[in-house]
């Protein structure tokens, strides 16, 4: 599209319509990825395999013939400027209603060939990356008589890269993991893995020990650590500001949390917590998200807690220097019924942190705007803002999806087996959020936890879901286009984990460039690691809004000669 980043090896494409006339073809040897058709058949462009000639609308066509380019080159011009100096090359085909000359490519150097109202395509193949903004008037440089209708000109183009994941690594770990979170916990640069143990009542430390590119992952062995009971969520942030990411934990059944400090040495081999410190957290805490709520420079919390219908925030209430946080009493805002999930991101665009929560029996998700005053010592939220999402929702996560830098959501529906994105259209510094309508994309059984991350390396974030019935992992594929009103996926692509997994997270493990994910499987008492083995694909068309053509030509009166020939390929 206008102002597109055009990917290495792009196929860009433009038609042209034209009343009558004649075509001159220069002949010699063959090129890469350009052709001419009548009737205005749509073809798929691929590198060097050209086009058949085949197929409507050529029944009633007097002849059909095949034409290699010779030498010269042709380029796109705008406002009569080269802004894109593209040269063509062919080894498809020209299409007529007609021959006024029979064409004999081993004999001729040039044939003439009279057209009747056809539609001319031209593709070229770019070498180069670069950014191109088409205004104005176009008009092939070859044929100035030649000249578009249209003001400006679109292009898209993506790329077809192979995504896959590599089989599960699995890692034995405490009893009944149900949240896995990522983060360099030993300071050695390689993303470890915490993992809340719901049955055990504990927190496992995996350190990373994979060597950079390695095929399989490796981690040192498990460290456990006491939280209170029944833990059912862990997030990692540094809560007393010493450079070390420390451990929140949402313990369900004893309606607290823990706060583990960490004393791990820069490039240990063994992680090392304090004895955990608890604060209450209201009734039923299933999620913890950690963000500076009140923009002290501190990082808060904020608790889904089911039994609550609502989700608690606990400034941190550290004094500076010290090495132990303090958090105030929960303050208590109300969401949908039994909130299983909270997260952060600002929605509105005012610099403040807001809140989304997951709430499972109302079926939908409830974003509160923050309204808390900076340093302020009590938080503050607009009432909660509610909009649908499927059946049963247990997870949500925040991103831009769209890529129009507003930040929308993803909701793993439980009881539907899909998962809901709803895109932001709230204005900037609104003081209501708004949404646009669900599009839900299918998953496997009982989805339980979504995350975000651009897989593929196209860009466009995607979206990981554990499916906790199926024992599988779901990966979506984003290919919602800038900015577009309505987000769009491609198929689910499964791989397989251990049984019932919970919960994913996206980390790279290996240091390849590639996200990988961790999912913590609750009956196998383990944590999969697939690692990414997505391969880079060829650039292809997915899709064109080409410019109409107009020239004031009649009978047998050249549009002059249109070489379509080898030359340079790029921006």
């Amino acid at each position: 599209m206008l102002g597109e980043t055009l990917e290495p090896r792009s196929m860009l494409a433009v038609t042209a319509s034209v009343t009558s006339g004649t075509l001159n073809i220069v002949l010699g040897t063959a090129g890469d990825a350009a052709f001419l058709s009548y009737g205005g058949s749509s073809y798929t462009l691929t590198n060097g395999t050209g086009v058949p000639v085949s197929g409507s609308p050529f029944s009633g066509v007097t002849a059909a013939v095949s034409v290699a380019a010779g030498a010269g080159n042709q380029s796109f011009t705008f406002n009569g400027s080269t802004a894109l100096p593209v040269s063509l090359t062919v080894d498809s085909a020209v299409e007529a209603t007609s021959i006024s000359t029979a064409i004999n490519a081993s004999g001729l150097a040039t044939s003439t060939v009279s057209i009747s109202s056809p539609v001319i395509t031209l593709a070229a193949d770019i070498s180069t990356t670069g950014v191109q903004t088409y205004v104005g008037a176009v008009q092939l440089a070859g044929s100035p008589s030649l000249t578009s209708s249209n003001g400006a000109v679109t292009f898209k183009s993506t790329v077809d890269a192979y995504f896959d994941m590599s089989p599960q690594a699995t890692i034995v770990i405490g009893s009944s993991p149900c949240s896995v979170s990522v983060g360099d916990l030993n300071g050695d640069g390689k993303p470890d893995l915490a993992i809340a143990n719901f049955d055990s009542d504990s927190v496992s430390v995996l350190l990373n020990t994979t060597a950079p590119g390695a095929t399989t992952p490796t981690y040192s062995p498990e460290a456990q650590f006491a939280t209170k009971t029944s833990p059912r969520s862990v997030a990692i942030g540094d809560l007393n500001d010493d450079g070390k990411p420390d451990l929140a934990i949402a313990n369900f059944i004893s309606d607290s949390v823990s706060v583990l400090l960490n004393t791990t040495a820069a490039g240990a081999t063994t992680p090392n917590y304090v004895n955990q410190i608890t604060f209450a957290s209201g009734s039923g805490p299933g999620s913890v998200s950690i963000g500076d709520l009140n923009g002290d420079g501190k990082p808060d919390l904020a608790i889904a807690c089911k039994g609550l219908d609502g989700v608690s925030v606990l400034l941190n209430t550290r004094a500076a220097g010290e090495a132990i946080p303090t958090f105030a009493s929960p303050s208590t805002f109300a969401t949908g019924s039994d909130p299983y999930s909270v997260s952060i991101g600002d929605f509105n665009g005012d610099g403040k942190p807001d809140l989304a929560v997951a709430n499972f029996t109302s079926n939908s998700v409830s974003v509160l705007l923050n309204t808390t005053a900076p340093d302020a010592t009590t938080p503050s939220y607009a009432n909660q803002a509610t909009f649908a999402t499927g059946s049963k929702p247990f997870s949500v996560s925040i991103g831009d999806l769209s890529g129009d830098g507003k930040p929308d959501l993803a909701i793993a529906n439980s009881a539907s087996n899909s998962v809901s994105v709803l895109l932001n259209t709230t204005a900037s510094g609104a003081p209501t959020p708004s949404y646009a309508s669900q599009a839900t994309f299918a998953t496997g059984d009982t989805p339980l936890s979504v995350s975000i991350g651009d897989l593929n390396g196209d860009g466009k974030p995607d979206l990981a879901i554990a499916n906790s019935y199926s024992n599988s992992v779901s990966v979506l594929l984003n290919t919602t286009a800038p900015g577009a009103p309505t987000p769009s996926y491609a198929s689910q692509a499964t791989f397989a984990t251990e049984s019932r997994p919970l919960s994913v997270s996206i980390g790279d493990f290996n240091g390849d460039g590639k996200p990988d994910l961790a999912i913590a499987n609750y009956n196998s008492n383990s944590v999969s690691v697939l690692l990414n083995a997505t391969t880079p694909g060829n650039p292809t068309v997915s899709s064109l809004n080409g410019t109409t053509f107009a020239a004031p030509v009649g009978g047998t009166t050249p549009l002059g000669s249109l070489a379509i020939a080898n030359g340079p390929t790029s921006l």
